[in-house]
């Protein structure tokens, strides 16, 4: 699964969660922490708690799969430039 990093350049930290619905369902595994617990009607459920992380500004954030780029938020602010991307794939650049 392709990874990436986040490049905060900005002054404010940025937190994002991994929502399940937009994140797990594009990739092959679901990454949430599962809590179970007794419904209403006695039935045991369980529910998904997305991952979150917190860039710090001005530093990179832990490798994370690409699929955060589907996060609205996320997408927004590297489209704005504020989110760099460091692509942990791309091979390295040969200087000459």
């Amino acid at each position: 699964m392709p990874k990436i990093q986040l490049q905060n350049v900005t002054s404010q930290p940025f937190e994002f969660t991994e929502y399940h619905d937009v994140v797990c369902r594009r990739r092959d595994a679901c990454k949430c922490a599962i809590k179970h617990a007794v419904g209403p009607n006695g039935k045991n459920v369980s529910k998904h708690l997305p991952r979150s992380f917190r860039v710090a500004a001005g530093s990179i954030s832990e490798p994370v799969d690409r699929e955060v780029l589907y996060v609205q938020h996320v997408a927004d602010l590297v489209k704005v430039g504020k989110l760099v991307i460091v692509d942990l794939e791309a091979p390295p650049v040969k200087e000459s």
